[in-house]
């Protein structure tokens, strides 16, 4: 039976000359005493070292012989030879190569003493780095490229230099999930990424004959293969074999490779998440009866990919996370990048996001595990994250069925009512009480093997009674030193006492750091919070994951939840109130320094609000929540992130000028989430509540966020009332706000047809601006969007030539602002202008400029304007199919009223496809829908009467109808609202000759005539 690979785990020392420095690698015991590893490592050695993990040193001897070669064709391998006779020899390890017509990836982990591991005492440290060998990633060079989940961790500070902080890795074992040796240590190399190591096959020992340029393979090949126990390459299993298990992106270091026991409960999982009724589905038991690790095993076993998630602190579970999660389990590269791209657009709502990932996703089936899910749930058994109910009951209720989604769960996280998640009928599968017997030995020897230091563990028969074969329980008591107190551990409640008296002071101290933040953090925090050095931190951090006091994954260290709270009980509430505001003014600190450029980046900045609220801070909690909204997520589009906590704190503010703080945030969190109409009530309580406050400036503010909301609904009449409002309430100081009301006065002219009231309304925001300063940032981007808005309204004029003047004004300004969603606009505006002027060739790299801005950064009004005009200019150069996918695109945004138009002409493109398709009448029904609700918020919107317009006559074009009185209302009442300008007249006509072209002129006579 093979030794542990702990056992054969060496660092290898090379002396290549007096006074000159050691070089250090990696290597592993294969043999005897034969040690494999890099020849990079050795060549040119004087002497040669080896250390184990425990750190005893023998001296070995280097056969050139047995040293292939840095460049060249010989391979890059060595074996020395441990020189000490009372080494114990080891059994020959099992060694594997890679089978070519595998189309699977090859779960394995690289071993080996970085120099990130390097602790305070120069003594380096092991490292396992978990990763995959991805198919055909040899058939270039010949080299293995393992992708592994680790990121180095931040250098330390002792002088050393070197190209990677992987040096040292060098010659360290490559080696499968069952164990077996795939090859050693090459190089890294930073151009492909931090997580790329390069390894040398053990193939690589004889020449290729199907590839000889890979190398001409050692001098004596079988004197090597004899070495390492085997006779050649028959003898290496070959992998991955029939049947192998995927790698499961996310899943935690800590979780084990393989699950060896419970079979009963592992098929009736594996039935469960398979199952065509079992969209969501639960896996239920106490904590630490090893719920995540059989979790993991079906995961690993599932038909189609599979991803995890954690459910503790930020970035766990939350909207994005599960977004991005099933976003990288797209097959095709191209469209999961596309798909990648479509996630990050400023203010797309989520659900509309989740819609893009359903579509990618319809040929499935795919899993994702969410562990600690019982973490979502506040106290009262209520979702934390709304958002994160709707997304799940979303998915639950998707046509396919390709996501399937396993809760792993202490209590009950779906029911069929609200709050909860609402969960299909199906029982969840439960794991209670411990392992069978006949397995639990097997788990300790797993757990003795892993640990990276000598342990003298108790007696099987103790370690029963004690756990009663508990896994968690198990895996703590495993390592902790005799002694008379180990006895109180058999009472689980008092374990955290038994576990915290085996540490010394500042490793006490760091558990108690960890327990307090009650998340994941880096060893920096830790370090901090504890009062030690970063170094002693993450040596002291390190060894606690050695002993599975504390779990690590990603650079990350957090105590189990449970266990947490038992060591936060020990310390007292005043005790860890104390803690607690002090972890929270830390990470708020940490965030204020900081410069993230996307969610991902402002961990410490949720991490703050979330430890202001549990030490009773709400206030402060909400002016972190301002700041970071107003710093960063309004921009990005991404308040809606900050809608747990927002919800969190509603309740427990006390100030008034708090509460319309806080009501003008949720609101805007609400309406990013496509909840417009919670958006509005949000804001209409927070303006009545700033009444008693009398502060004008803030009221004109709510106004103006009250009016877009409305706008955005299609509620224009409205939206006007509340900018008319707030133009006569701000006074002479606060002239911006009176000059942005009088903008949005303007638009809610042009949308409803009064083009000279808007280019007044216009004309008087400038004459507002005019005695302000200039330099403003925001004034300046106000004056960009009054040219935008005039070029607008003198287009549907007719006037193309002033409209082109005005745009022209507009793009320089924001050019010279950096404004590119303002250039994307003034782009897609020229390009109507080139058809309003019968030019489709000049206008279509113009809307495709817009159409790619709007893809990258833009927002879903913009993506549906430009999608609208990049569609129609396609439709005019008769590319029928490319017009199809650029108005399926604009028309992606189905939450918004304004699609209706996108949607027309999808049903156009669609119809000059195929006119008796379904698609055709299914996207003119749905933009006749879209219009229709337009119309009931405000009937003059005379753009959502062409949509349902030119909708109309495609359906009476598909019935074969003559005439369509319907499509000849909505025409008139367009034609009435708009005056009959010409720049409508001309778009009317446009879209119209596009979908009757080829049909005879005796139908549809008289909407021909209104048209004319």
């Amino acid at each position: 039976m093979p030794a542990p690979l702990p056992r054969r785990l060496v660092e290898v020392i090379a002396v290549a000359a007096v006074g000159s420095r050691h070089r250090h690698g990696s290597g592993c015991i294969v043999n005897g005493r034969t040690v494999l590893t890099a020849a990079h490592v050795v060549a040119d050695a004087v002497e040669v070292l080896v250390r184990s993990s425990t750190k005893h040193r023998w001296p070995a001897t280097l056969d050139p012989r047995f040293v292939g070669e840095l460049s060249g064709p010989r391979p890059d391998l060595a074996l020395v030879e441990i020189e000490d006779p009372s080494f114990e020899p080891l059994p020959p390890m099992p060694l594997a190569r890679v089978d070519r017509s595998s189309t699977e990836m090859i779960e394995c982990n690289a071993f080996g003493y970085p120099l990130h591991g390097e602790s305070p005492s120069a003594q380096r440290d092991t490292v396992q780095a978990a990763g995959v060998v991805l198919p055909g990633s040899h058939l270039v060079t010949g080299l293995l490229s393992v992708y592994v989940r680790n990121t180095p961790r931040e250098l330390l500070e002792h002088g050393h230099s070197a190209s990677s902080p992987w040096s040292g890795m060098s010659g360290g074992p490559v080696v499968t999930s069952d164990g077996l040796l795939l090859g050693v240590v090459f190089e890294h190399r930073p151009r492909e990424g931090q997580s790329t190591i390069k390894a040398v096959p053990i193939t690589a020992i004889e020449p290729d004959l199907e590839y000889p340029r890979w190398g001409a393979g050692v001098i004596d090949a079988a004197a090597w293969w004899s070495r390492l126990g085997v006779t050649g390459i028959a003898d290496l299993s070959a992998v991955p074999t029939a049947g192998s298990r995927q790698v499961v992106a996310g899943l935690p270091d800590y979780v084990p490779s393989r699950v060896r026991d419970r079979e009963g409960e592992r098929g009736a999982l594996r039935a469960l998440v398979t199952g065509q009724e079992s969209v969501l589905s639960e896996l239920r038991g106490p904590a630490g009866v090893g719920k995540t690790a059989l979790a993991a095993e079906v995961a690993r076993e599932f038909p189609g990919r599979a991803a995890f998630l954690t459910a503790t602190g930020y970035s766990g579970v939350t909207v994005t996370t599960v977004l991005d999660a099933l976003a990288e389990m797209v097959a095709d590269g191209t469209k999961r990048e596309l798909l990648k791209a479509q996630l990050r657009v400023p203010q797309a709502d989520p659900l509309t996001r989740l819609d893009d990932v359903l579509v990618a996703l319809a040929a499935g089936p795919v899993l994702l595990v969410v562990d600690e899910a019982q973490e979502l749930l506040k106290p009262d058994g209520q979702l934390h994250d709304e958002g994160i109910a709707a997304m799940f009951t979303e998915i639950a209720h998707s046509r396919g069925r390709s996501v399937r989604v396993l809760f792993v769960t202490t209590s009950p996280v779906g029911t069929r009512t609200t709050p909860r998640i609402r969960l299909p009928s199906a029982d969840p599968v439960r794991l209670d009480g411990g392992l069978p017997p006949q397995e639990y030995n097997g788990f300790v020897s797993d757990l003795i093997s892993a640990r990276r230091d000598q342990v003298q563990a108790l007696p099987i028969p103790e370690l029963e009674r004690m756990t009663g074969r508990h896994p968690r329980r198990t895996e703590i008591l495993v390592g902790i030193p005799h002694g008379p107190d180990l006895d109180r551990a058999a009472d689980a409640h008092r374990l955290a006492d038994v576990v915290m008296a085996s540490l010394v002071p500042d490793q006490a101290r760091t558990v108690e750091a960890l327990a307090v933040c009650r998340r994941p953090v880096d060893a920096k925090a830790a370090a901090h919070l504890a009062g030690l050095t970063r170094d002693d931190a993450r040596q002291i951090l390190d060894e606690l994951a050695n002993r599975r006091i504390v779990r690590e994954h990603g650079g990350l260290y957090h105590v189990p939840n449970d266990e947490a709270r038992s060591v936060l009980r020990r310390l007292g509430p005043a005790v860890v109130a104390g803690h607690t505001k002090r972890a929270a003014s830390y990470f708020e600190a940490e965030a204020r320094r900081a410069h993230p450029a996307s969610l991902d980046d402002c961990v410490d900045w949720f991490n703050a609000i979330a430890l202001h609220i549990a030490a009773g801070d709400p206030e402060r909690a909400l002016s972190v929540i301002e700041d970071v909204d107003e710093r960063h997520l309004r921009e990005w589009g991404h308040s809606d992130a900050l809608l747990p906590w927002l919800r969190e704190v509603s309740n427990k503010l006390t100030d008034t000028r708090d509460k319309v703080c806080h009501g003008s945030l949720l609101a805007r969190a609400l309406a990013q989430y496509g909840r417009l109409d919670d958006g509005i009530a949000e804001v209409i309580k927070a303006g009545r509540l700033n009444v008693e406050m009398k502060d004008s400036q803030r009221q004109v503010a709510l106004l103006l966020q009250l009016a877009g909301y409305l706008f955005r609904a299609g509620r224009i009449r409205l939206a006007a009332q509340q900018y008319k409002d707030a133009a006569g309430r701000a006074c002479d100081d606060h002239r911006p706000g009176n000059a942005e009301s009088i903008a949005g006065l303007a638009l809610c002219d042009a949308q409803t047809g009064r083009f000279d009231a808007a280019l007044r309304h216009i004309d008087a925001a400038r004459h507002n601006l005019a005695i302000r300063r200039q330099h403003d940032h925001d004034i300046q981007l106000l004056h960009v969007r009054l040219d935008y808005n005039q070029a607008l309204v003198e287009l549907e004029l007719g006037d193309d030539t002033r409209s082109s003047e005005s745009v022209g004004r507009a793009r320089a300004a924001a050019d010279g602002l950096d404004a590119t969603p303002l250039l994307a606009r003034c782009d897609d505006l020229e390009a109507r202008i080139m058809l309003y002027r019968q030019q489709p060739e000049d206008a279509l790299p113009l809307a495709t400029a817009a159409c790619e801005i709007a893809a990258r950064i833009g927002g879903p009004e913009l993506a549906r304007i430009a999608g609208a005009t990049y569609a129609t200019v396609l439709l005019r150069l008769r590319r029928f199919p490319e017009a199809l996918i650029a108005s399926h695109s604009a028309a992606r945004f189905k939450r918004s009223f304004f699609v209706a138009e996108a949607l027309a002409i999808e049903g156009v493109a669609a119809f000059r496809i195929d006119n008796t398709g379904d698609r055709a009448r299914a996207a003119f029904t749905q933009a006749i829908g879209f219009a229709e609700k337009l119309l009931q918020q405000e009937w003059h919107n005379y753009r959502a009467w062409e949509a349902a317009a030119i909708a109309q006559v495609g359906l009476a074009l598909m019935d074969e109808a003559t005439d369509s009185w319907q499509a000849e209302h909505a025409y008139q009442r367009a034609i009435e609202g708009s005056s009959n300008k010409l720049g409508g007249r001309h778009r009317r006509r446009e879209l119209f000759d596009i979908l009757t072209a080829g049909r005879p002129a005796t139908i549809l006579t008289r909407i021909r005539q209104l048209l004319a």
